[in-house]
């Protein structure tokens, strides 16, 4: 991308933003909600920054914590199965 490009695509940013300013942080406080309500009480309790994408481009330069990708699927998945089994039951 050359300068003047990138130039006019941070004028029209300011003209018309996309999706509003942070819509990361709008979808991390909705996926905390949703998996707070979803939660067994006798968890800890969760945090917003949970939900927050990592966009520091330093830390992609680690190795990749599986182990961690695979707890957060996992509990991606135990909040939509509870969500399936509550819609079930009405």
């Amino acid at each position: 991308m050359s300068s003047a490009d990138y130039a006019e695509w941070i004028a029209y940013q300011q003209l018309e933003p996309t999706l509003g300013e942070r819509l990361d942080i709008l979808f991390a406080r909705l996926m905390w909600l949703v998996a707070s309500m979803m939660r067994d009480k006798n968890s800890p309790k969760l945090q917003v920054s949970e939900f927050v994408p990592d966009w520091d481009p330093k830390s992609h330069t680690k190795k990749p914590n599986y182990a961690a990708m695979f707890a957060t699927m996992q509990m991606g998945a135990a909040v939509h199965n509870a969500v399936i089994a509550a819609n079930a039951k009405r």
